[in-house]
């Protein structure tokens, strides 16, 4: 009867096992009669060091790689200064990037990704950016140092452009960059630096999204100025430190504003930039912003007003949402105000800064807060007002750009 068993228990193993290993069969096969397409979709979301690495699981997938509309180089040194990197790591990774330049046809390229230092190799780095943007490419380019763009790199055939710790060494080469952008539809600029810059403008007729974070600095006097008659989406991040005029904002539906710190003279341009947005239909605060939108507005009573209301206010602003909200007097003096202002409000949100809010005492203080703000007068008749307190996240440097 043992035997039996033992002999029952030994045929059940090896059943298993072969099922196990003509599943792992089954699951190979399913991977390789994916079509070209499926399979260059699925390594278009791999950096091309990593696509390129899959040319060694068959013959069928040594050249895959190459048809990959996305190229996305990132070196790995996330330095924020010139530091040297290791000679041999550096060599290796300007080599591959030619290489695969060389290997591909540019007018299969659709979003160019370049992530790296410069260095001495401002004249090859501009040399690559050169070949990808002669086509239709969405061009996202983080290099931490000055890169100073020569006369024959030509932008005019972009629409989707982000350029990330870019230093521009004057205002011609920052003028410069943006008059050529005739078409472009996307422009996300982060953690640029704009020292050697008085001023700057944006003048793309068809912009239709623009994104600006600002690194925490000190330097103050570059002026931006908008024009884009198509600009649906604008969002702020930063400390207002640099003066941003959009000319003509009829067209905003959506904007976002988020501020780091700052003073009464901060306060103002952020307070300028709020009553621009005067066409927008949402409207995302932070804590920062409300303050300094509504620091040059307080009079230091209760029953103070808002004088002149926005436009936006009253016409067709449907939701507001302020975020990291921490309960402080001038605050919750400005949700009162924006309950009572915006006559149209269809929605406001508003979410407690959970870090601000940790003990017992923390907790009730929120729930007085909450009670408050649910108390107040309502311009809008149908507005509903939903309170949160999202759960601690842990607090890491982030690039909010949506791609």
């Amino acid at each position: 009867m043992e035997r039996m068993d033992v002999s029952s228990s030994l045929c059940n193993t090896k059943n298993q096992k072969f099922s196990n290993e003509r599943d792992v069969g089954e699951g190979e096969n399913r991977i390789d009669n994916l079509a070209d397409a499926i399979v260059q979709h699925i390594l278009s979301f791999f950096p091309t060091k990593d696509a390129a690495k899959t040319s060694i699981l068959s013959n069928r997938w040594k050249y895959l790689w190459l048809s990959v509309p996305d190229l996305d180089f990132h070196d790995g040194a996330y330095h924020f200064t010139d530091a040297e990197e290791p000679p041999h790591k550096r060599k290796l990774f300007m080599d591959f990037v030619e290489r695969v330049l060389l290997l591909r046809e540019p007018s299969t390229i659709t979003n160019f990704s370049l992530a790296c230092n410069v260095l001495s190799d401002s004249s090859r780095i501009t040399t690559w950016i050169s070949a990808a943007v002669k086509h239709k490419v969405q061009l996202h380019l983080n290099m931490f140092n000055l890169l100073e763009l020569p006369s024959f790199v030509s932008f005019s055939n972009l629409k989707i452009l982000t350029l990330i710790r870019i230093v521009f060494p004057d205002d011609h080469s920052a003028q410069k960059l943006f008059k050529v952008c005739s078409i472009l539809e996307e422009l996300y600029l982060i953690f640029c630096s704009w020292e050697n810059v008085k001023a700057v403008c944006i003048s793309s007729p068809k912009i239709q999204k623009l994104y600006i974070q600002e690194k925490d600095t000190s330097y103050y006097g570059c002026q931006f100025a908008v024009f884009g008659t198509s600009l649906k989406y604008f969002s702020y991040m930063g400390d207002f430190v640099h003066d941003c005029h959009i000319q003509d904002s009829s067209s905003i539906v959506e904007a976002h504003l988020q501020g780091y710190n700052g003073d009464r003279k901060i306060g103002y341009r952020a307070l300028k930039l709020l009553r621009r947005l005067s066409n927008a239909k949402s409207l995302k605060l932070d804590d920062n912003a409300v303050e300094l939108s509504f620091m040059f507005w307080y009079s230091g009573t209760y029953d103070w007003t808002l004088d002149p209301v926005p436009g936006c206010f009253l016409t067709h602003l449907k939701t507001i949402e302020i975020s990291m909200f921490n309960g402080s007097e001038i605050e919750i003096l400005a949700v009162k105000i924006l309950l009572k202002s915006a006559t149209v409000l269809e929605k406001m949100v508003v979410s407690f800064n959970p870090w601000e809010f940790e003990d017992a005492d923390g907790l009730k203080k929120q729930q007085e807060i909450q009670e408050q703000i649910l108390s107040f007068p309502r311009g809008s008749s149908s507005c509903l007002i939903a309170i949160s307190c999202p759960p601690k996240k842990k607090k890491t440097i982030e690039f909010c750009y949506p791609f």
